[in-house]
């Protein structure tokens, strides 16, 4: 398989950390033995990945040259034609069009204290939309990346928090009112044929994080290494979305890739590598998730790729940096020197892939850069 493409020609910043917008992530707390019968979670996860190679898979739509005959085309327009002349074909969407809207809704989600599993759905909805269309503009991109963000908060949020329509209007800076978004939403539902309810990757993890091995080299794996492993897949499940790349790759199989990686590098005092291939051969044998060898390691790769894109590591680079120069100090005075290389308790990364990252701090202040820990109204504006 080729080797993994650069996300586009100029690579946004992806200014996302792993920090739950609600909280924090926290894995299933029942256990495998927990259910009546261990049919029960298979049944659940075979059932997902039906659902995704049938009812929600999505085709490569940006690239696709040649359109269904079938498929009905759709000329969207927004409504209030002295805005903007129907949205007719002026500018063709493309990769970083919907990398700039993807990191737009996470900032909205983290400003709103939604979960950000909405931006998972709300793009399952737009990509899966944008297969059904056989043309659209920039313009109406944005506006259908706004509806179903605020549909996918409707049907999925499960807390207090909601992004209102009024909301949305006001964050577009006045090219889109509530008018708008309203027949985008019957426009997106009626091309969807109500289908509103995908296996995420996210959702993927959750189930499948109950199947790692309970114990390890004979001691019982510790609830701290499992909310660890959960914690960090379920960021990396957060990066995938940034990725066009994977829009035709199963869910299962990312989410597998991201449990791969969350995995690596952790000491093997939590995970042997044989329980780690353990797991794999439980999947296959189990559940049928058998993902291709090339599959799994060309999304892994590009799972470290978008990995190094975003604003989590740099903020571990600094961690790396400043616990090595802890571990200095310790060496200086003779005390236990912890290894490097591994995953603390909360799930940070500390690398061992080579040279730290780079500390782009000083850079980041100077191209304004926003950090979602002081977020205002005006920080998510489009």
């Amino acid at each position: 398989m080729a080797s993994s493409p650069a996300l586009s020609q100029e690579d946004p910043v992806l200014c996302l950390r792993m920090k739950s917008s609600c909280g924090e992530l926290v894995p299933p707390q029942a256990t495998i033995e927990s259910y009546e019968h261990r049919d029960t979670l298979v049944d659940f996860l075979h059932v997902m990945m039906c659902q995704e190679t049938s009812t929600y898979k999505c085709r490569d739509y940006l690239r696709r040259s040649n359109r269904h005959k079938n498929t009905k085309k759709l000329i969207l327009s927004a409504g209030d034609k002295s805005k903007h002349n129907d949205l007719l074909i002026l500018d063709e969407v493309d990769i970083l069009c919907r990398e700039k809207m993807c990191e737009w809704s996470y900032r909205v989600v983290d400003h709103f204290r939604v979960n950000r599993e909405v931006v998972a759905v709300a793009f399952s909805y737009l990509d899966r939309f944008m297969d059904q269309c056989t043309s659209i503009d920039k313009s109406a991109f944005k506006l259908a990346a706004m509806a179903t963000l605020h549909m996918a908060t409707k049907i999925i949020s499960s807390n207090k928090a909601e992004i209102l329509m009024s909301n949305l209007a006001e964050l577009s800076r006045g090219e889109f009112d509530i008018a708008h978004i309203i027949k985008m939403e019957s426009i997106v539902i009626d091309a969807l044929h109500w289908r509103m309810h995908p296996p995420t990757v996210q959702s993927f993890i959750y189930y499948l994080i109950e199947l790692l091995p309970q114990q390890n080299q004979g001691k019982t794996l510790s609830s701290i290494s499992i909310r660890a492993i959960f914690q960090r897949a379920s960021f990396f499940a957060e990066l995938l979305v940034f990725d066009y790349e994977v829009v035709t790759t199963s869910r299962s199989a990312l989410a597998l890739a991201a449990m791969m990686n969350a995995m690596e590098g952790m000491n093997d005092n939590v995970l042997s590598e044989l329980d780690q291939f353990k797991f794999l051969d439980t999947l296959g044998t189990q559940i049928g998730l058998d993902v291709p060898a090339a599959t799994l390691d060309y999304t892994r790769k590009r799972l470290w790729y978008l990995y190094s894109q975003s604003t989590q590591y740099q903020d571990d680079g600094i961690l790396l940096q400043r616990k090595q120069k802890l571990q200095q100090e310790r060496q200086q005075e003779h005390s236990p020197q912890k290894a490097a290389g591994t995953f603390n308790s909360s799930g940070s990364i500390t690398t061992d892939r080579g040279d730290s990252p780079p500390d782009h701090s000083k850079a980041d202040k100077q191209q304004g850069r926003t950090s979602q820990k002081n977020l205002s109204p005006t920080s998510v504006l489009l």
